[in-house]
């Protein structure tokens, strides 16, 4: 299953506060992303479920060797 797919299928609109916590973030990066090429797809997967409201993301990444482009 997707992450985005059950990311969806466990937040219920129910008055919960859901927690995601995402540890190594930036193995879900492709290489062709972390070029430039296209837009991040992990941003939007992580997003949506914060805009459905009592969501909190979690994000550690390791920065060694790490860079994402800049704008």
């Amino acid at each position: 299953m997707k992450l985005s797919a059950y990311l969806k299928s466990q937040i219920k609109g129910d008055g919960e506060t859901y927690y995601i916590l995402l540890d190594e973030a930036q193995l879900a990066i492709t290489e062709a992303e972390r070029r430039g090429k296209g837009t991040i797809k992990l941003y939007g997967i992580l997003n949506t479920p914060m805009n459905r409201g009592k969501v909190d993301v979690y994000v550690t990444a390791a920065i060694r060797g790490f860079s994402l482009p800049t704008s």
